[in-house]
């Protein structure tokens, strides 16, 4: 009775672990993961596709959510100007990628070579990549950035000249 009790216990794990779930934001978009779809969509909108790369139980994800994401101006900007789309880099669902090709999201990932998380990388409404930003930023870097790439400053600036003179123009520390 006694080891039935531990294999319940962990088969009882196994199942709480396996519920978790990546963190949903206001400003995902509930995509079928045809990204040759949601990019005609955001083109129609005049909008940048911005796919998030996260895994399950990463906590720089969490913190991320918890400290950044969840900043009302991020938030309204994502919406204005970006159609963002939530990926498990780790997942199994079927994504149909830029060129018509299906995949699931692991393999898709790979083929982007995203490796860490969080990670965003922005896309035009064609598939191309036009910006990557990894890593955990704070409100006003994040919302910063979102400035430079739906400005279409990555094309001839700098990022972080772009932030200095920002943050600098706000009175905050670069």
């Amino acid at each position: 009775m006694r080891n039935w009790t531990r294999w319940g216990w962990m088969v009882g794990f196994w199942f709480v672990a396996s519920a978790y779930a990546l963190p949903s934001e206001p400003f995902f978009q509930n995509s079928f993961l045809n990204l040759q779809e949601d990019a005609q969509s955001a083109g129609k909108e005049g909008k940048i596709v911005a796919i998030f790369y996260e895994q399950e139980g990463c906590p720089y994800c969490d913190d991320w959510h918890r400290d950044t994401l969840s900043d009302p101006r991020v938030r309204s900007y994502l919406q204005a100007h970006f159609y963002a789309i939530a990926f498990d880099i780790f997942g199994a669902r079927e994504v149909v990628d830029f060129q018509g090709k299906t995949t699931r999201e692991k393999a898709f990932a790979r083929q982007e070579k995203v490796h860490l998380t969080p990670l965003v990388i922005f896309y035009s409404s064609r598939g191309e990549e036009l910006f990557r930003l990894a890593g955990v930023w704070r409100p006003p870097h994040f919302l910063a950035t979102l400035e430079f790439v739906a400005g279409g400053l990555y094309r001839t600036g700098n990022l972080q000249d772009y932030l200095r003179q920002k943050l600098l123009e706000k009175g905050q520390p670069p």
